[in-house]
Formats: C-alpha cells, structure tokens, sequence
C-alpha cells in the first residue's frame, strides 16, 4: 500500500479510536421508511395494476434479451407508483413482495396474478413473500407458492430438493435461487451490474469477497479469470450456497475458497500474514446484524471496514463499495488515495431523485 493510503488509513482508525460520533452511513430501517409499506388507502387493486403494466413496459429490452439474463426486477413499487410492493422475474417465475404489517390483501395478490398469467402464460409459477417488519415474529416465514405448477429441479442443483428452489442464467453465470425458503432469494438483482463489472475486472487478479453471502461476486471473479477468490462469510448456509452457486458453474473450490469467519477476524489474520489482494469487494449488510460477540453495525463498523480493506491492497487494486459501504466521508477519503467511479444501474432499477447508486468502485493510485 502507498504511502498516501497509509495516511488515509491511520487518519480513518484515528476517528474510529476517538469516537467522533459521526455515523457515516445510516443504517436501513425498513420500518422507519415508510416509502416500503403498503398504503391500502393508495394502493388499491386499479393503482396496482396500473403501476404493474406501466413498470412491465419499461423493461421491454429486458424481456426482449430473457434468454440471456432471466433474473430482473419487473416493478419496484416504492418508486413506481404502488409502495409496499417489488415484483421480480426469476427464470419462468415471478415472486411478489409484500411490505405490510396485515400482510398482502388476498384481492391485490390475485390481480397480479392474472396479469402474470396474462403475460407470461397461463402456467406461470407465481410466489409470494409477506414481509411484516423488521423484529416482527412473522417476519423470518418463508414464502410460499400461489399460483402455477410445482417447479421440475434442475438435475445439477444439489438443493433443487427444496420447494420453489430454480436456477437462473445471468449473462452466462448461473445462481440457485430459493423463492420460498428464507427472507432473500440469494441472488440480489440490483447488484447485476457490479457483477458484471467485477467479472471484466478480475483477469489475472487475487480477489477476497468479503460478507461473501452465496458467493455471487466471487463467481463473477472466477468466470472473470481471476488468479484466486476467496470468499468469507459467518453464516454456515450462505457458504454453503455459495459453494452449490460455484458447482453450478463448474468451478472448482476447496476449504480456501469459501471461508466461514467473522470478517474482521479474517481482516485481523490476513493482515498479520502480510497478504494483500488485487481487487476486494465489500458487501456488508445494510443494518445491523446479531453476532456471537457483537454482530455487524453499519454506523459503528463501516468505516473501520473500509480501513482494514485498504491495509490488504496491493498496488493497482481496486476496492468495489456496495450500497452500505457508500457515504459522503468514505467518499471523500477514498479521493485522497484514488479516483471512485458510481457504477450505472439497469433498466430495471431506474436512476430516482435522492436514491443513490448500488455500488462504487475505488481504484487505487
């Protein structure tokens, strides 16, 4: 590391050790937002379907190219014109979301339903997932099928026995997605253009994925032509995931590939071990998260995160920055070091007003 990123380093662990109080990012309160609840006083079963077909109709390029990506979201509701709700396509699927505390109105369901039908075809497989608050007791239920036939798993899934389980293509990558077991599917389709980018981005490099999830970034690298990926994540079923994601694209992984360790004990020993990297993504989550001794905050951490990242790059690395890793001081520093670069977001997640880009990228001087 230069000279120059040693400074920013210490100056950053300087903040940190004084506690000057200011968060640098804010964490995501899905309660607190009330853009990402239903509003059964606006959204009726016209305004939704309305805001459905005007949202459908954005995305013809999309359907248009569905043989070579078929994960995509199909209506974000918070912006386009129905809160409360996303819509996403994945493979010959549609999953519903539903953010309302009473859960989703049987009548409302229905009529996305028909219009899914209408559109993709009478047997279409339509899941729906009821999202009732953060902290609520209801909020881990899974989601269940609504509409269509049973899906017919694909023969090279080691977890194809679950229920709603489906591979997707993504430009050639394939992911296991699971539309009924767990809150997320494992595949975050607004991450799809920092996937490909990391995937033209890793010839040649070693990349470390850090809060690795099911290892889609790390695919992305490895199909990329990286030299080595290393994955780590704390959470046992998402290294597991990750390492199904890996035999889905026929890449071979060992016991160093997907890594099972709190991200800053891996930071604390990596550094220790005088290792560097090429290229490391972090991916932290948006709010905070329970932990054996004290989880991950994204107010208290993510500067800290950012640091410890910059004492691990080698010369000519690049660090990508998702969502919650992003904030105006994480900004500024990272100008003393390199240059960042937004990356652009698809049709599927429009560029709003006061909605800020999914992932930035800091390449290093």
């Amino acid at each position: 590391m230069s000279s120059r990123a040693t400074q920013a380093v210490r100056a950053v662990m300087r903040q940190d050790v004084a506690g000057s109080g200011n968060a640098p990012c804010a964490a995501l309160d899905l309660n607190r937002d009330p853009a990402m609840w239903m509003d059964e006083d606006i959204v009726d079963r016209g305004r939704l379907v309305e805001s459905m077909a005007k949202a459908w109709a954005r995305r013809s390029a999309l359907h248009a190219a569905v043989d070579r990506c078929d994960a995509y979201r199909l209506m974000d509701g918070r912006h386009e014109g129905a809160p409360g709700w996303t819509v996403d396509r994945y493979g010959p699927c549609v999953l519903v979301q539903c953010f309302g505390r009473g859960g989703a109105p049987e009548e409302l369901v229905t009529a996305l339903v028909e219009l899914f039908q209408e559109r993709l075809g009478a047997d279409t497989p339509v899941f729906l997932k009821e999202r009732f608050g953060v902290g609520s007791a209801r909020e881990r239920e899974d989601g269940r099928q609504v509409a269509g036939p049973a899906l017919v798993p694909a023969g090279d899934d080691s977890m194809g026995h679950r229920p709603g389980r489906l591979v997707v293509n993504e430009h050639g990558l394939r992911f296991g997605v699971d539309l009924s077991y767990g809150q997320n599917t494992g595949l975050f389709a607004d991450a799809r253009s920092a996937r490909a980018w990391v995937r033209a981005n890793s010839q040649g490099r070693r990349i470390l994925n850090l809060f690795s999830y099911t290892g889609a970034f790390g695919v992305a690298a490895s199909c990329g032509g990286a030299r080595s990926v290393t994955n780590v994540d704390r959470v046992r079923s998402a290294i597991e995931r990750g390492r199904v994601n890996y035999s889905l694209n026929q890449l071979e992984s060992d016991s160093r590939t997907h890594l099972r360790s709190d991200v800053f004990d891996y930071l604390r020993r990596s550094t220790r071990r005088d290792e560097s990297w090429d290229g490391i993504i972090l991916d932290p989550p948006p709010r905070p998260t329970p932990g054996r001794r004290r989880g991950f905050d994204p107010r208290r951490d993510t500067e800290k995160l950012f640091a410890r990242a910059l004492e691990l790059c080698g010369d000519g690395a690049w660090v990508l920055g998702m969502a919650a890793i992003q904030s105006p001081s994480l900004f500024d520093l990272g100008e003393q070091i390199g240059e960042w670069e937004r990356l652009p977001t698809e049709a599927d997640f429009p560029v709003v007003e006061g909605r800020g880009r999914r992932a930035a990228v800091l390449q290093l001087r």
